[in-house]
């Protein structure tokens, strides 16, 4: 049985054509994980290039058509695809197409990523920029 469910009526955050909807924050999971739904406009540009000193970062996309730079390596993931970013490894993301993507973002540990939406507002956007989808 889940010890909690997620009915909320739109997103927690809405950042450079993301909306960011929390379904596990980092205090529901003791830090342990933090899973949150993005939805993405077309062309919004995402999070330029970072790493994670200790955490893991996962990706897995519902819908449309997700740039994704890892480790110098540009990706087009799909309804289905999945990474998985593993700690210390460079990665960007961005919406490049036409039309919305959504997907699910995960961290572990979850390290207080509920900020992240703060620190996103102040992240160069030209980095996104460079990422160029196969």
């Amino acid at each position: 049985m889940a010890s909690h469910v997620h009915h909320g009526p739109g997103p927690d955050a809405i950042i450079g054509g993301m909306r960011i909807t929390y379904l596990a924050r980092s205090d529901e999971t003791a830090d342990g994980l933090g899973i949150y739904r993005v939805d993405m406009d077309p062309h919004a540009p995402g999070a330029g290039l970072h790493r994670h000193a200790r955490l893991t970062e996962t990706f897995a996309v519902e819908a449309g058509r997700l740039a994704l730079r890892v480790d110098g390596a540009d990706h087009d993931l799909g309804p289905g695809d999945f990474a998985l970013i593993p700690p210390g490894v460079a990665h960007a993301f961005a919406n490049r197409g036409d039309r919305p993507v959504r997907f699910t973002l995960s961290f572990a540990p979850a390290l207080g990523r509920e900020g992240f939406s703060r620190a996103w507002r102040g992240w160069p956007r030209k980095a996104a920029s460079r990422i160029r989808p196969r």
